[in-house]
């Protein structure tokens, strides 16, 4: 779930700076074409934190148990050979 949030975070902090001017008049050099991939890119920009947003609000007071950040989920056996799946493959 943090990293969900941090990835909605960072997209959208990465479509306002599509959004800038400086990288704006790199793609575009007419004023009206300008102004449309600037008014995309933060409206990407709005969906992406609104999206972050409504999942943080759905997630509140939800925590994995703090042993699911230590241990490993499916243990490994370093002794196992790493192909070996069900112990029936040769």
């Amino acid at each position: 779930m943090r990293r969900v949030l941090a990835y909605l975070g960072w997209k959208s902090g990465d479509w306002l700076q599509k959004g800038n001017p400086a990288a704006v008049a790199l793609l575009a050099t007419c004023p009206y074409k300008a102004e449309g991939l600037r008014a995309y890119a933060c409206r990407q920009a709005n969906v992406f934190s609104g999206i972050r947003d409504h999942f943080l609000g759905i997630w509140t007071g939800l925590e994995l148990p703090r042993e699911h950040l230590v241990e490993p989920v499916y243990p490994v056996d370093p002794n196992s050979d790493a192909m070996e799946l069900d112990g029936n493959d040769v």
